[in-house]
């Protein structure tokens, strides 16, 4: 998340466009209270419930989702549906991922990576690929 969010303060900075900037603004504001939430979640669970941390990959997967469907209108359409694979990932990791499950690294590994590959392929495929032109 750091190097992420460097990354984008550093090409906001370097933007001659302020819509760049309003946009990338917007984005954060909307994405930004799952990634509060998750924070907030896992801290009180921790602390407060030990017992019920094996659902934090499901929990994450699923508030992930709904950051993603937060912010799904600043980004292609079809980006919609990674927010699905997310929501039913994070289901599948609650109802599977119990027992000697628990903490299993594919309770995290699995759909973040692929929800990030497919989300990588969108996003390669509608904003940078150039479609034949030169």
């Amino acid at each position: 998340m750091a190097v992420t969010g460097l990354y984008m303060f550093l090409h906001c900075w370097r933007s001659q466009l302020t819509l760049t900037r309003s946009h990338t603004a917007l984005a954060l504001s909307l994405f930004l209270p799952c990634v509060i939430a998750g924070g907030l979640l896992t801290i009180v669970l921790y602390f407060h419930a030990p017992d019920a941390l094996w659902m934090m990959p499901g929990l994450w997967s699923m508030l992930f989702g709904l950051g993603v469907f937060a912010s799904w209108r600043l980004l292609p359409k079809i980006t919609f549906w990674v927010g699905v694979h997310y929501l039913i990932a994070g289901t599948l990791c609650l109802m599977l991922a119990q027992g000697e499950h628990a903490f299993s690294p594919w309770a995290m590994a699995l759909p973040f990576g692929v929800g990030q590959i497919v989300a990588a392929g969108i996003l390669y495929w509608t904003l940078e690929r150039t479609h034949g032109e030169k």
